[in-house]
């Protein structure tokens, strides 16, 4: 530009790519942000699910005991901790995914070209909801089928 005509004034000299960068970076960083609380509600989620799955195990303990003494295998008492953990995150995910139908249509002004009831999204929050809480609760299920049945009995 300088070669053709040196009285052009410019100021700043950058590429398409450089362009398209700069005009993206900000929802870039909305959408890397979204991402990252995300992540941490899905670890909070995990981390309240396990307590609570531990603490029913650790009450539980003597019954389960009983249930290994009187001939439990470690794969029932497996499926007995976890389904009784599936039980409430179901109603956990069924709770939060009518909530989100609610502020949807709330926040609907907001989300760009995206409809408030977006039924894939929907299906991957709730799927992945649901698999996070069942890894969180395999854990002290896990735990719960190593109890020693003599050692339960004792305790009480």
């Amino acid at each position: 530009m300088q070669a053709l005509d040196p009285q052009l004034p410019i100021a700043k000299v950058s590429t398409i790519k450089e362009q398209v960068s700069a005009s993206i970076a900000q929802p870039r960083f909305n959408m890397t942000l979204l991402a990252g609380l995300a992540l941490c509600a899905a670890f909070l989620a995990a981390l309240g699910v396990y307590g609570v799955v531990t603490y029913a195990v650790a009450r539980r303990t003597t019954e389960i005991g009983i249930r290994m003494a009187l001939g439990a295998d470690a794969g029932g008492t497996f499926r007995m901790v976890v389904t009784g953990a599936a039980k409430v995150v179901t109603v956990g995910v069924a709770i939060g995914l009518g909530g989100a139908a609610l502020m949807g249509k709330s926040i609907e002004s907001l989300l760009f070209d995206v409809p408030a009831l977006n039924l894939t999204t929907f299906v991957v929050a709730a799927t992945a909801t649901v698999v996070v809480g069942l890894l969180a609760a395999s854990i002290p299920a896990l735990r719960a089928t190593r109890i020693d049945p003599v050692t339960a009995l004792r305790q009480d």
